[in-house]
């Protein structure tokens, strides 16, 4: 079976719609503080660091999340195309798209 490009995704359309700057760039700084927002103020984040999850379990249940919300779909992609989606917007962002949520992440699992 053909799966389609995850580039094609409702999910990458919204996030890099949402977070793209006026070269086309992704805005990473922005994307970040936006989802660290959402990691802080979330029960189910807060139950997995308690729980001693690992980072990427929960950097994959946040982006999960976060494409889900705005993409406006009540069905999250699965862990595989997560993980596909997380290496596009990697690819756009250069820099590690998601290298301030990680670090949050870690600081948070510290305390």
């Amino acid at each position: 079976m053909m799966r389609m490009d995850i580039r094609q995704s409702d999910e990458y359309v919204a996030i890099t719609g949402m977070y793209s700057d006026n070269k086309g760039g992704l805005n990473c700084s922005l994307m970040n503080k936006q989802f660290i927002q959402f990691a802080s103020g979330s029960k189910v984040v807060s139950n997995m660091m308690g729980e001693h999850a690992k980072t990427d379990e929960i950097l994959t249940f946040i982006v999960k999340n976060r494409a889900a919300h705005l993409a406006n779909k009540r069905e999250h992609l699965s862990d595989e195309e997560t993980a596909e989606l997380m290496e596009a917007l990697e690819e756009l962002g250069k820099r590690g798209a998601f290298k301030d949520l990680k670090l949050h992440l870690r600081k948070m699992q510290a305390r």
